[in-house]
């Protein structure tokens, strides 16, 4: 379906296509379907927010692009049959589907209802499976078709306290996209998923403030500890999404892509940072004065600074200083213990081997 571009003309990579992008109501989701109507695609927006589903159409439409608000929960295949089947009569065809639409509560496994469980279970599994099933039948009839599931790193490749419903979710997804793929390759769809790292989503805000009273310094301190130096933002995904549900993309199946920045290869980066920033007692240095950025050994109890030379004993244990003479000033380093809790917190420049008590109170 690909039309010739007339000379001094921009090329749009998804023009005539149409797409079905679920939790496009923010997030992500937004982000995705703004870049697909940039590109030339009609988009049909599933979420639950109606009232900013219709914001989005009319700021779209404003812009000449065409996207159309269904009021649907992913989890409910009557819903997403009906609103498929509402798409399918006024467009004729579905060229595209991003399985987007999820939830990340953050708590502990004995602490979680079964309630909790299941509902994440039933959006961001059921969803995926419903969507799919829904719109397979006429992508195998075009014999065309790219399907983009939103899993995560979180999962697949690492995960994190609190998040054990969301981690074994994205899991699935995995294993999904990779057998969906399979199933469907014969008829010329292609199903992959991008696994995206660390963004500035309301989801992601949602999980700042319940791990520090300051949201946006918890993600500037995350963002900070990326190889990049930021967090992703909603227009990095869509670029990627743009080129998965593009033909630029038609030999590429079953994949999982991750956008994260760098950080799920970096040894020491990312979370760490925001690990520390979260602790709610952070203070200075009981002694030196220092900022107190608390180590993962003792988390908020520690009041002395990884790496203070004021001589008190170690910043995070009983262990004292082994200490030193330099010329006619005493020096002195931490444990090699809380040493490791330091370089893995990663926070703060620490004093330079050598360092004074007076030179260590001023940094």
């Amino acid at each position: 379906m690909s039309d010739a571009v007339e000379p001094g003309q921009i090329e749009m990579m998804l023009k005539s296509r149409v797409a079905v992008v679920t939790g496009a109501t923010r997030g992500l989701g937004e982000g995705i379907t703004r870049a697909f109507a940039n590109e030339g695609a009609t988009v049909a927006m599933f979420g639950r927010d109606l009232e900013r589903l219709r914001q989005h159409e009319q700021e779209l439409a404003g812009a000449g692009s065409t996207a159309v608000p269904h009021q649907v929960d992913v989890s409910s295949s009557a819903a997403v049959k009906a609103a498929v089947d509402a798409t399918l009569d006024r467009f004729g065809r579905i060229d595209i589907l991003v399985n987007n639409a999820g939830i990340a509560p953050s708590m502990p496994l004995l602490e979680m209802a079964d309630r909790d469980r299941d509902e994440v279970f039933a959006i961001n599994i059921n969803g995926s499976f419903n969507c799919a099933r829904a719109v397979l039948p006429s992508m195998i009839d075009a014999a065309y078709g790219k399907i983009i599931n939103l899993s995560s790193v979180t999962g697949p490749l690492v995960s994190g306290k609190g998040l054990t419903a969301y981690a074994a979710s994205k899991g699935a997804i995995s294993g999904f996209t990779r057998t969906l793929a399979l199933e469907v390759a014969e008829h010329g769809i292609n199903v992959n998923a991008i696994l995206p790292g660390s963004f500035d989503t309301p989801m992601m805000r949602g999980i700042a403030r319940l791990r520090s009273d300051d949201e946006d310094g918890y993600l500037r301190a995350l963002g900070s500890g990326m190889p990049m130096g930021r967090l992703g933002s909603s227009e990095d995904v869509g670029d990627l999404a743009v080129f998965l549900a593009s033909d630029r993309s038609r030999y590429i199946t079953g994949a999982e892509i991750v956008i994260d920045g760098g950080n799920v290869i970096c040894e020491h980066c990312g979370t760490s940072r925001a690990v520390a920033f979260s602790c709610k007692r952070r203070g200075f240095c009981s002694s030196c004065r220092a900022r107190a950025w608390p180590t993962r050994r003792r988390g908020c109890a520690t009041r002395y600074c990884p790496g203070c030379r004021c001589g008190r004993g170690c910043s995070a244990c009983p262990t004292r200083y082994v200490t030193a003479w330099r010329g006619t000033e005493r020096w002195s380093a931490p444990c090699w213990r809380c040493f490791s809790a330091w370089y893995m917190a990663g926070i703060g420049a620490r004093p330079g081997r050598g360092d004074s008590p007076t030179a260590a109170a001023g940094r």
